[in-house]
Parts: structure tokens; sequence; C-alpha cells
């Protein structure tokens, strides 16, 4: 039984291997467009980008969890990603909004895009504020009144990036 379940997990290892092979070759040749967004797929692309940053993901949970909301919000292919990846959209998440993570940029990159779409398909309360640089981005493109709107309708409040200042001590008695 061990026997035959250590060849089913050979085999399937062979199989990722081919993959990541496949990806990697048609990575190479510039035919990565129709390749179904997946974690190597995606690792492949950001390669060809050198605009976009070296995000932080040591366990990989970030990139599955960014892909499933790229999958939500209707991107499938690289191609699809790649439209919504424009040169203008990374330049501002570069200067405005850096993301030192996939789903920051994810999410960043999604709301930037199409703000009601990331409402209506992405977003479920699965955070519970927004950066304020991530504000200033949106606030470019759509305008204070209609992100705060949005952000209000969601419950959502802008979080301050200044830390609070530790409480002093209290001084010590001889």
């Amino acid at each position: 039984m061990l026997e035959m379940a250590d060849r089913e997990f050979a085999s399937l290892a062979n199989e990722v291997d081919l993959y990541a092979k496949q990806i990697h070759k048609t990575a190479q040749t510039g035919k990565l467009a129709d390749a179904e967004i997946t974690s190597l797929s995606i690792f492949e692309y950001f390669k060809t980008r050198p605009d976009i940053p070296q995000l932080k993901d040591p366990k990989g949970l970030n990139m599955n969890a960014a892909i499933r909301e790229w999958k939500k919000f209707g991107l499938t292919t690289i191609q699809e990603l790649d439209s919504l990846l424009t040169n203008d959209l990374v330049n501002k998440l570069n200067t405005v909004a850096p993301s030192s993570n996939y789903m920051g940029f994810a999410r960043r990159s999604m709301m930037y895009s199409d703000i009601e779409r990331f409402f209506s398909k992405v977003y479920d309360n699965q955070f519970h504020g927004i950066h304020v640089s991530t504000f200033k981005l949106l606030t470019e493109k759509y305008g204070a009144e209609e992100v705060n709107s949005i952000l209000k309708k969601n419950s959502l409040p802008i979080n301050n990036p200044i830390a609070k200042s530790p409480k002093p001590s209290a001084k010590k008695t001889s």
C-alpha cells in the first residue's frame, strides 16, 4: 500500500516538474500570454517585467491568495493579467503605493483598475482598513468623494501609517 502511494507521489512530482519546465520554456519564447494564472506562470511573467518589484512571500500563501482574488476579479490568463498591469499602473503602484507582498500588489492593482468591480466581485471583508498610500493612489484616479463613499459603504477606515509612540516608562525610585 505504501509503495503504491509512493509511486503516485513520485508521478505527481514528475508532472509538476514537467509543467514547471513547460511554463519556463513558454516564457522564454515570449508566448506566456495564453498560460493560465498559476504561481509558476506568474513567477515567470514577473521575471519579464523588471518594473514590477520583487515581492516577498516566503511560504507562497500570499501568491495563492492573490491568484484566487485575481480569478474572482475575472482574470484567468497571463495575457489578462498583463492587460491589467499596464506600465502606468505599475509605475503608480511603485511610486504612490508600493507593496512588499503579492496580496497588497494584487489588491491595489485591481482597485486601481476597477474599484467598483473589486468591491462587488472580490472584496468580502477579508481586510479591515485601507492604507493611506492606497487611499492616495485611488483618489488620484477616482477622486476623494467616490473613494470615501466606497470605503464608507464597505466599513473600511483609512489606516494611519504612523505608529503610536510607546508610553514613557515610569521612573524607578531608589
